[in-house]
């Protein structure tokens, strides 16, 4: 004890930083409690909840602008006296749209 005989440098000494990122990884393991599991669960599933409604609005936005271009569309081939009576029901049909 306080005494060195040379190996001192020899042997893995962590820092203290270093030590408790391991211990991190190993706290559930190590506890009983589930209380830390279910708040990783929890931040998890937020953060995938959030992914999800970001989609959602960004494809609601693609979605209303694929509309308005219909519906731009669907005026410009009104204008032409050729399609001028074609109803706009044939031309969104599924039947001609691909």
């Amino acid at each position: 004890m306080g005494h060195s005989i040379g190996l001192d440098n020899h042997y893995f000494t962590p820092v203290e930083s270093y030590v408790l990122q391991e211990y991190l990884k190993a706290v559930d393991n190590l506890t009983i409690n589930e209380e830390n599991r279910l708040r990783i669960k929890v931040d998890e599933l937020t953060k995938k909840k959030n992914e999800i409604e970001t989609m959602e609005l960004k494809h609601r936005e693609e979605i209303e602008i694929i509309h308005d271009q219909m519906n731009q569309l669907m005026v410009l081939i009104q204008k032409n006296p050729k399609l001028a009576n074609i109803k706009p029901e044939v031309l969104t049909s599924k039947k001609y749209s691909h």
